[in-house]
């Protein structure tokens, strides 16, 4: 796959409204002008968020009755958060935004705007900080204890935790402990980058250069499996080919480039849609997503019950019987519990859920959803119908406000005043693209499927050690892994973490 960097094609040019520099957030369309800061036109959308969020509630239903629907496994909903975390991380609250007026340009991104595994790395066992998170005598990153595996007890004793220490799990970002699955999410990748030092160790030279070729190796497996599984499967065909295909054409024209808003505040919040009620995490072990939330924030390592069949979350990913779990239509339905996550728990990984605007609604009474919408507001982030103009693609109308059927909804009686004057949030936009797609919810739709993909797609183009970019003839194939079940190469999730349990 050959970087492009400037549009082909019959494609539409975007060239992004306010580029900044890299640690700190871009906007790829203006401003939504109309967007209400004040007085009562305000507290009535805040007020019609609020309504409209309570609507919001995943019942069972399918997104309709007029075909199947094609979900994902479970897994990609994690693993998408994985991805997320890497490329964002915005430290300001709502009150924040609303009291000193931020724009996305003021706001501090302490990740890089690369596929680099930051949340993972950190900065590097050479930082006074983060050297706490390798091994004090090599490069490798610390894991958990090794245990028997109830899992899998064919093979030796592994770790499937991060590392603790006093102080909690030893995590570069403590995001990565927001739950349970990312917690082990985040523990395998530590464990593959661990195997590409065992790889390298003989031939690398010196510790320095270990590190760097680990990392590396790593890094290229990631960026791998985000583009040819990840993206393939959750974006929509037309945009993904156009992206990612043989011939890549993007859209966007970047200067220089940096994560937009667009992406980190809505279209890649798609994810809160995809997330169950609950899950089996084995054979014998299923809990709900709260307890999942409390146990990621464990101090201690993992007990051995929480260890997880990664063949529950990606198809034939484990030798146990039973298919994956799938993840939720991306709709404009949330699972119940997201609605019921308590306020000491988003505290504890969200600065950006406190505050809200002065005198309109105390922050107890704002749900996840609410708190995205709400943020959107206050950032001002173009709607939806300006985004899919600006990309050329179909711009929603009174679809916005029925089901599939024409039927008008809860969620469009309340919303239908904007969705009549073209000013639909961002993010809830998103979602009913998706919901209307043909696959009714199994992938974004245009608008949120061009957002994400050309964020992903400019961040390896612009990175000069990305497999697209780096000289070294290795990067224009998938890493080849020493495993001890055989040397090959992991070319989709599931094959990765299937590999899971031979790595130490």
């Amino acid at each position: 796959m050959a970087t492009v960097p400037t549009p082909a094609g019959n494609r539409q040019v975007v060239n992004p409204y306010n580029e900044t520099d890299d640690d700190h957030y871009s906007q790829l369309f203006p401003h939504w002008n109309d967007a209400p800061t004040s007085g009562p036109e305000l507290a009535e959308i805040v007020t019609a968020f609020g309504n409209v969020v309570a609507k919001m509630i995943d019942d069972g239903s399918g997104v309709c009755d007029d075909g199947p629907e094609r979900i994902v496994d479970a897994g990609y909903t994690y693993f998408g958060q994985f991805l997320d975390h890497n490329l964002t991380n915005d430290q300001t609250s709502i009150g924040d935004v609303w009291t000193y007026k931020l724009r996305p340009c003021d706001i501090m991104n302490t990740r890089k705007p690369r596929l680099d595994l930051g949340q993972l790395y950190g900065r590097g066992p050479w930082d006074e900080v983060d050297k706490r998170l390798y091994d004090d005598k090599d490069v490798s990153l610390k894991v958990g204890p090794k245990k028997q595996s109830a899992i899998d007890p064919a093979h030796s004793p592994k770790s499937f935790d991060v590392a603790v220490d006093n102080d909690g799990p030893l995590v570069a970002d403590k995001r990565s402990c927001e739950n349970v699955i990312l917690r082990q999410i985040t523990a395998v990748f530590a464990r593959l980058h661990n195997q590409a030092v065992r790889q390298f160790r003989k031939d690398a030279g010196t510790l320095r250069e270990l590190f760097d070729r680990a990392r590396l190796w790593t890094t290229w497996q990631f960026q791998r499996v985000v583009c040819t599984d990840y993206l393939q499967k959750l974006l929509h065909p037309d945009v993904y080919d156009s992206l990612f295909g043989d011939s890549p054409s993007p859209a966007c024209v970047w200067k220089s480039f940096s994560v937009p808003a667009e992406f980190s505040a809505a279209a890649m919040r798609f994810g809160h849609s995809m997330v169950q009620d609950s899950y089996q995490l084995s054979l014998n072990f299923h809990t709900g997503l709260l307890e999942i939330l409390n146990e990621g924030r464990r101090k201690q390592n993992l007990l051995e019950t929480w260890e997880i069949d990664w063949g529950r979350f990606f198809a034939n990913a484990s030798a146990n019987p039973g298919s994956p779990q799938t993840a939720r239509p991306i709709d404009t339905r949330i699972a119940p519990s997201l609605h019921h996550i308590p306020q000491a728990t988003l505290l504890l990984f969200n600065t950006g859920v406190t505050g809200v605007p002065p005198g309109i609604i105390p922050i107890p009474q704002l749900p996840l959803p609410a708190i995205t919408l709400v943020r959107g507001l206050g950032l001002k982030l173009a709607t939806g119908q300006t985004a899919a103009r600006a990309f050329g693609h179909k711009i929603l109308t009174n679809e916005l406000s029925r089901d599939c059927h024409g039927k008008v909804t809860d969620q469009g009686a309340i919303l239908g005043k904007w969705h009549d004057r073209g000013e639909t949030p961002l993010w809830y936009y998103v979602l009913k693209e998706s919901e209307l797609h043909p696959l009714y919810g199994g992938c974004l739709g245009e608008t949120g499927s061009s957002i994400v993909g050309e964020t992903v797609y400019a961040a390896l183009a612009n990175d000069p050690l990305s497999f697209w970019n780096h000289p070294d003839p290795a990067a224009k194939e998938f890493p080849m892994w020493n495993l001890p079940q055989g040397k090959r190469q992991l070319f989709s999730l599931n094959s990765l973490f299937g590999a899971a349990t031979e790595l130490e």
